[in-house]
């Protein structure tokens, strides 16, 4: 298994998880709970890495991490998101910028 989608995982295993506004949105008006797109997640077996192609970053490019999987329900699901440090809590955080139904599965 790749050793990102590892990382990934135990971030969300550990609850270090942030959800954007953006990606509660999402979840919401497709009827999915967190917990939905946090057990995708757990289930995942591969992911797609993009670079960030947001007008409002300025600097480096962030890697985005794309996942398309099922939630324990057997639901379609994918998500993106980043894996931000962050200083006050002095440890890594997976930022969820997208959770919608998977159209693709």
């Amino acid at each position: 298994m790749d050793h990102r989608l590892v990382r990934i995982k135990r971030l969300v295993t550990a609850g270090h998880v942030e959800f954007t506004l953006k990606a509660d949105l999402e979840c919401m008006a497709d009827g999915l709970t967190r917990e939905d797109v946090l057990e995708s997640i757990l289930n995942a077996q591969y992911l797609r890495v993009k670079n960030s192609a947001s007008p409002w970053r300025t600097g480096q490019r962030e890697r985005l991490y794309i996942l398309d999987s099922f939630n324990f329900d057997g639901v379609p699901i994918y998500s993106k998101g980043v894996i931000r440090e962050n200083v006050a809590h002095g440890s890594d955080f997976y930022i969820l910028i997208s959770g919608k139904r998977s159209v693709a599965s």
